[in-house]
């Protein structure tokens, strides 16, 4: 489910952000991080990227995504295509979460880091 997003200059604002960022957050912790939400600028959907560091070949069998299939603001599929797109290829984790895993599962979350990179050793 997509939530609107409002327009206010340059920049994108979130309608309702507890919903499409923190949906699965403890209330608490939703309350703090919403206040820390700054606007986004709008070019950044229309602004090509450059090259990313990752895809040079010192990083081979280095990397990895944390594919997070809950997550409501760029749902799983958007993200298998950011991955299939992107030139450099690498260990996918699935997280069945929101947008946030720091905040709803940030065991499960570390744990999955901690596994990754003990994959790199």
């Amino acid at each position: 489910m997509h939530r609107k997003a409002t327009q206010h200059l340059d920049h994108l604002q979130c309608a309702d952000p507890q919903a499409v960022f923190y949906g699965e957050v403890a209330p608490p912790i939703t309350e703090l991080a919403t206040t820390q939400l700054k606007p986004e600028p709008e070019n950044v959907l229309s602004t090509p990227t450059a090259v990313q560091a990752w895809s040079e070949a010192c990083y081979n069998g280095r990397r990895a995504y944390v594919h997070i299939l809950l997550d409501e603001r760029i749902p799983a599929g958007a993200q298998s295509g950011m991955l299939a797109g992107s030139a450099a290829a690498g260990d996918v984790y699935p997280l069945e979460t929101g947008h946030s895993p720091f905040l709803s599962q940030p065991g499960r979350l570390s744990r999955t880091l901690v596994e990754m990179v003990e994959r790199w050793r």
